[in-house]
């Protein structure tokens, strides 16, 4: 098996247990507060990677001058993951996944403002039918049963907002490192938050917390030597199988059903994410031509 399909073989493992992920999250349930469900998740994370980072001997070295954009990009998804938890605990799997999926759209014109990046015509059409898929799935209305759909379209923004940080810094800084800053300052920033209505899990609790750090922290390593082992562009596609993942494991264990405006919603999205990458795919190789 040569790189290129090892790399999807990881993007597809990080799909999947991102998805157990979102399954532990709403099965841990509403007495188990938000913000004890992100410190387990990130509080593994953060003792994996130390033990990744001593065995393979990387040191903790952040390029001078880099500093505010890594602290910039923990904020984006520390928030992204707040939005994402919420979402899940109050939406059908499935849709909660294809919003948060909906992230790439975003990076294009994030990318473009921040960062400089081209934001070619051939974008424009893809990025506009995409954020018409994401409405119908959010279907934005004047009551509050929108905002758990609005919360997890604010956690897409955050997470755009953080990719977008970390392809400007990524040459710059292991990936190592910029995962072990994301997961102590979200285990440290959480803590005060749950620290006063902490609950001791029970049982079933007890076990979805454990997932929700174990699949979470699986998910983490498998993305990380997926993008090691071929470029973003070429494997990011295969991302969008966690919709399916989701979806899947929603309707198996809590028989949640989307209706058809949410069908047809994922299905623009899976569309427009394809549409994205053959775009980039086809620019990047003419640049490389030129």
């Amino acid at each position: 098996m040569n790189q290129q399909n090892k790399a999807v073989v990881f993007v597809l493992l990080s799909s999947l247990a991102f998805s157990l992920m979102q399954l532990f999250v709403k099965w841990a349930g509403p007495n188990i507060p938000l913000f004890e469900k992100i410190f387990m998740r990130n509080a593994l994370i953060l003792v994996g990677m130390l033990l990744v980072m001593r065995k393979n001997k990387i040191p903790l070295k952040i390029e001078k001058g880099t500093g505010w954009a890594l602290l910039a990009r923990c904020i984006a998804g520390y928030l992204g993951v707040i939005c994402y938890f919420y979402a899940t605990q109050h939406m059908v799997l499935g849709d909660a996944s294809a919003i948060h999926k909906s992230s790439p759209i975003f990076v294009v014109v994030i990318s473009s403002l921040l960062i400089g990046e081209k934001f070619s015509r051939n974008k424009i059409l893809p990025v506009l039918i995409g954020f018409i898929g994401v409405m119908l799935i959010v279907k934005p209305s004047f009551d509050s049963s929108v905002l758990p759909a609005m919360v997890a379209l604010l956690g897409a923004l955050g997470a755009a907002l953080a990719y977008t940080i970390i392809s400007y810094i990524g040459p710059r800084i292991a990936s190592e490192v910029i995962i072990l800053a994301f997961a102590a300052f979200s285990t440290i920033a959480s803590i005060p938050f749950f620290m006063n209505q902490f609950v001791v899990p029970q049982g079933t609790e007890l076990f979805a917390l454990l997932g929700i750090g174990l699949f979470g922290g699986l998910g983490q390593f498998f993305v990380t030597y997926a993008y090691k082992l071929a470029k973003p562009g070429d494997i990011s596609i295969y991302s969008y199988s966690s919709i399916i993942f989701s979806s899947m494991m929603g309707a198996m264990f809590f028989k949640e059903h989307p209706d058809m405006l949410s069908y047809l919603g994922v299905a623009i999205i899976l569309m427009t994410g394809y549409w994205l990458f053959e775009v980039t795919r086809r620019e990047r190789r003419a640049a490389l031509k030129s």
